[in-house]
């Protein structure tokens, strides 16, 4: 039987093994698509150097433990940003049901690296995959797909 964790349950800390396993493994280290382990708190646990790029390069030690939704603010000139919300709804239903959560396409402006104060418009497609270990889904395998320039809206926000 599988049990789930949410932010209210038991589980508050991913296990330290369930870290390294998925920080070792080939397809996240090599990645060119980002990658994100996140507990029930939103906190960032582990991150591939393709979602440290999204980042405008901040370093994994900078990343580590930082909520996902302060690390990946809204753009605030666009009134109708709810990406944030959006994203912790989508994490907590895969905490809540054990079940793979796709958001569809959405939009979440990032910080233009060279202009702070400004942000580049962004589309994706992101998916929350649950994590389980010993039969209880202690985390979120967070995923996303840039589809801004596929879909021909590579415009500044």
């Amino acid at each position: 039987m599988l049990r789930i964790a949410s932010r209210a349950g038991p589980v508050a800390v991913i296990p330290e093994e369930v870290v390294s396993r998925i920080e070792s493994a080939a397809w996240f280290r090599s990645s060119w698509s980002p990658y994100a382990l996140l507990d029930g708190d939103l906190r960032l646990n582990a991150v591939n150097t393709a979602l440290q790029r999204l980042a405008n390069g901040l370093p994994t030690d900078r990343l580590v433990g930082q909520v996902a939704t302060e690390v990946f603010d809204v753009n605030p000139d666009d009134p109708g940003a709810d990406a944030s919300a959006m994203f912790e709804y989508s994490v907590e239903e895969v905490l809540r049901t054990g079940r793979t959560s796709w958001l569809g396409l959405h939009r979440h402006d990032l910080p233009h690296p060279q202009r702070p104060g400004t942000f580049v418009h962004r589309v994706w497609l992101p998916v929350q995959v649950p994590v389980v270990h010993d039969g209880v889904v202690v985390g979120v395998l967070h995923h996303v797909q840039d589809l801004t320039a596929a879909l021909g809206v590579g415009r500044p926000a």
